[in-house]
């Protein structure tokens, strides 16, 4: 059975999801593990995969600017990911919750990206999913 890039991708948001779900109501490090266990699930069905979709959709003689144009925006999203997680876990600190902000914003934004997914691709005539 071939499982389709869409289905991998979605089964990787849905991982993030419950991690950050996981580290929201840990109270044990057997919680932080399975956490670390769903970010690595995440990590190992997204990374790939978009990589591939890259590959897929570019022509030949733009796939090394693609991949230069998707590491570049990646590794931005990622340093103002961290500073808006610090900032969310600093808030949350103060108010005497922990450090959770940053795991209730992970929450929400994946399982809007994943709604997102859902809506963003169709089948086409053939039954292959399209953007």
């Amino acid at each position: 059975v071939i499982i389709q890039r869409r289905t991998v991708l979605l089964l990787g948001f849905i991982s993030l999801i419950v991690a950050n779900y996981a580290c929201i109501v840990a109270t044990s490090p057997v919680g932080i593990l399975v956490a670390v266990f769903f970010q690595g699930l995440h990590m190992s069905a997204c990374e790939g995969n978009m990589k591939a979709l890259i590959a897929q959709t570019l022509p030949l003689n733009l796939r090394g600017t693609g991949f230069s144009i998707y590491a570049t925006g990646a590794g931005i999203a990622v340093v103002v990911g961290n500073f808006v997680a610090g900032y969310l876990a600093d808030m949350t600190s103060m108010t005497g919750s922990g450090i959770v902000g940053c795991f209730y914003a992970g929450f929400v934004s994946c399982t809007l990206a994943t709604l997102v997914l859902l809506g963003v691709y169709k089948k086409d005539s053939k039954g292959k999913y399209v953007m």
